[in-house]
């Protein structure tokens, strides 16, 4: 892993000497102009003929296309959510306010099964802070974005579809590729991946992978073999597929670590209703993830199939998964043949420094699974792993550290202080509300896990998380230190 971040560095830094004396073009909706300045925006995201490096600022706004947008020069970059008065990469906010700068591109052709929004043939692409929707293919893959290579970061990738990866499919053809801080969710395939279909050296970091559909397999993500495929912070919640395997997600020589993998669903014969570890000789590894409540067909592994693939699982918490073989529900955590499992808590392992313990979550009934106190998952996982933070971003300990992805962090009651431009985790549900002690009236700004602002309010006392998707949140004091209350 440590050589494939310093191979993304240096990518970074050749792609931002390249791109360090680009012109940028301002696009803006209803512009008429030659996207030279914000004051003569063009109205197209793109331009009738691209270059190498190109740089192209996109002001919020809806912009309807009809036909794809196809990048077919390297190193082109597209920043969404633009205020409309930046003039330069440094001048962007290092997380793009894609609230209140909602920057949409949706596909809206008239002929069904022909739209994909952005194909990126070329290499070394660049797509942040934009929402993507309305991609419909009858072939082919990616119906939201092709990627050959490069790096998709704070995006929305909503109500897509194609026969693989519904929203995005991603390769790694030239350099090792990406998808950061996004959130994938209400995509469907035909085939294989509704929410993502994942290439050769690819990684998904710190994602939101929710509600996904998939017909054949992996409702949420679907790993395709290649190698190097590395899924890491992410949250894989309430996905689908309706008769093939992996409700979740479906790893192939893959890497899953410090995720959730929660309330998936396989129906048929399915297996693995949370995780599918394929067939074939190929390893794969899970280390620190939690897959709880989900549910496989009458192939069985409601949480966790690995029957003909060789995996590793690590460190992992496997509970209140079930098998449903025609209306009947069975209790069903892990369903192996070819898999070691060691140092977890499940009630279908044994040995190996398992537990069949209640990993006793916070509040599972609302879908909160970080760890109480009295955990037995605290300090009883293997610190080998080499993780150092948890899906919260919380550190993870070097002599100890705890099985799943949660690491154990302390819940305060009543208020909790918050420093001046510092953030605090927490759990939040639609049925809550964040109080604020904030007598110096500061801004305060929610974010999710993936990275996206939520909601900032200025001199803000009270911030209601009415239809807000629950888990985990970023609360964040921008200026003078408050005190918080979740009710």
């Amino acid at each position: 892993m440590k050589t494939k971040n310093v191979f993304i560095w240096i990518v970074a830094c050749i792609w931002s000497i390249g791109t360090a004396n680009a012109a940028i073009r301002y696009v803006k909706p209803g512009g008429t102009g030659d996207g030279s300045s914000w004051a003569k925006a063009a109205g197209d995201i793109l331009p009738a003929t691209l270059t190498d490096g190109d740089i192209i600022f996109v002001a919020a706004g809806t912009y309807s296309i009809t036909t794809n947008l196809a990048i077919t020069r390297s190193n082109v970059s597209l920043y969404g959510a633009c205020v409309g008065t930046e003039t330069s990469v440094s001048q962007l906010a290092a997380v793009p306010d894609t609230v209140n700068n909602k920057t949409i591109i949706q596909y809206t052709g008239e002929a069904a099964g022909t739209g994909r929004v952005i194909n990126a043939t070329s290499p070394n692409v660049l797509i942040q802070g934009f929402r993507i929707t309305g991609g419909n293919l009858s072939s082919g893959n990616g119906g939201g974005l092709l990627i050959a290579s490069g790096t998709v970061r704070y995006c929305t990738i909503s109500g897509n579809k194609a026969p693989n990866g519904g929203g995005i499919r991603l390769n790694g053809s030239d350099a090792n590729s990406a998808i950061e801080n996004c959130i994938i969710s209400g995509n469907e395939a035909t085939v294989a991946g509704g929410g993502i279909n994942l290439s050769k050296n690819t990684q998904v970091n710190n994602c939101i992978i929710q509600a996904n559909k998939a017909s054949t397999g992996a409702g949420g993500i679907y790993t395709t073999g290649g190698g190097g495929e590395e899924i890491d912070r992410c949250i894989i919640d309430g996905n689908e597929t309706a008769g093939g395997d992996g409700g979740g997600v479906v790893l192939n020589k893959a890497l899953l670590t410090n995720s959730l993998v929660s309330n998936n669903k396989g129906g048929g014969t399915n297996r693995g209703g949370g995780i599918r570890i394929s067939s074939g000789s190929n390893v794969s590894f899970v280390y620190n993830c939690t897959v709880v409540n989900n549910e496989s067909g009458s192939g069985g592994g409601g949480g966790i199939s690995s029957q003909n693939g060789i995996s590793f699982i690590k460190n992992c918490i496997a509970w209140n998964n079930r098998r449903n073989t025609s209306g009947t529900i069975t209790d069903d955590n892990l369903s192996t043949v070819k898999a070691i499992s060691s140092y977890s808590i499940c009630t279908d392992a044994a040995d190996n420094n398992n537990l069949n313990a209640d990993p006793l979550f916070t509040d599972a009934a609302h879908d909160d699974y970080t760890l109480q106190e009295s955990s037995p998952a605290r300090g009883a996982g293997d610190p080998s792993v080499g993780l150092t933070v948890d899906l919260a971003g919380n550190p993870r300990g070097t002599a100890t550290i705890d099985i799943g992805a949660y690491e154990y962090y302390t819940q305060e009651t009543g208020l909790t202080p918050i420093a001046a431009g510092k953030t605090l985790l927490r759990y939040l549900s639609a049925t809550r509300e964040i109080v604020v002690d904030n007598p110096a009236g500061t801004s305060i700004t929610v974010y999710n896990p993936a990275g996206v602002c939520i909601v900032k309010k200025e001199a803000a006392t009270r911030i209601s998380t009415a239809g807000w998707a629950k888990g985990v949140y970023i609360v964040k004091a921008e200026t003078v230190a408050v005190k918080i209350a979740v009710n």
